[in-house]
């Protein structure tokens, strides 16, 4: 019987071998699946800005203690597929250590709700909501 972690699993969907044997990458440049530039194609958005970006998120969360956030709308429960894009978001976050610390996480907010409070001013014609 062939035993493995959740970790292991985890890793091998996004194409990292680590040494359990496969197809993997030897790098991002690459054009296999799951690397950055195979994603180009689909997305639009370079190799190297992905990088760039995951790099900064992933700094970020070992700089702060993991105290990442993303903020979503309800928009993208309007999407095919939309759990899709609630596990990207969530796996981001678990892996740089976001999930489950005060500041960081997952927030979701709707239209019309407010995530800070209202600033002093002439009245809003919008109803405050909860």
């Amino acid at each position: 019987m062939t035993v493995t972690t959740v970790f292991d699993l985890l890793m091998a969907q996004f194409g990292v071998s680590r040494g359990l044997g496969g197809d993997y990458p030897r790098n991002y440049d690459e054009e296999k699946p799951f690397t950055p530039k195979w994603q180009e194609k689909f997305t639009g958005i370079a190799a190297g800005s992905m990088l760039k970006i995951a790099r900064e998120w992933a700094e970020n969360g070992e700089r702060s203690g993991g105290r990442n956030m993303i903020i979503v709308g309800a928009g993208i429960n309007h999407w095919f597929h939309n759990d899709l894009i609630y596990r990207a978001a969530i796996t981001s976050l678990i892996l740089t250590g976001s999930v489950g610390r005060n500041g960081a996480g997952l927030a979701i907010t709707w239209a019309r709700r407010r995530w800070c409070p209202w600033p002093p001013g002439p009245p809003s014609p919008w109803p405050r909501t909860g």
